[in-house]
């Protein structure tokens, strides 16, 4: 469930259904509502300026919240995206490396390199 929030530029996410959003300007915090009994329910993002206060209520309806912390979200030659064309196949053999993959009980299939075709446990 995807929920706009107008009033502070937030969106609403179901906990279960988190979602990454990424805003060019300004950070997106991730906040939760806080039960009575001290447990966290829903989530929320909400982009601010990093010199804006932390929210301490819900935008919508005044239930008190946290913020949440969260890993940045960073691209670039550190992502996952960058790490898997790294250790591609392709880009693993123009190195030089090979890589085997495993097939079997103690088999392994070369897929990248110079070297035999298997390996196999004796």
């Amino acid at each position: 469930m995807l929920v706009s929030l107008p009033s502070c530029k937030c969106l609403v996410i179901d906990a279960l259904n988190a979602m990454a959003f990424y805003h060019a300007r300004m950070p997106t915090y991730v906040y939760a509502v806080v039960n009575p009994d001290g447990t966290l329910s829903d989530h929320f993002e909400c982009v601010q300026k990093m010199s804006e206060d932390a929210l301490v209520q819900h935008p919508e309806s005044g239930k008190p919240v946290q913020r949440v912390p969260q890993r940045p979200m960073l691209g670039g030659q550190h992502s996952t995206a960058a790490d898997k064309r790294k250790t591609s196949d392709a880009n693993l053999d123009r190195l030089g490396f090979t890589k085997y993959q495993k097939v079997g009980d103690g088999r392994y299939e070369k897929t990248a390199g110079a070297g035999p075709d298997t390996i196999k446990r004796d």
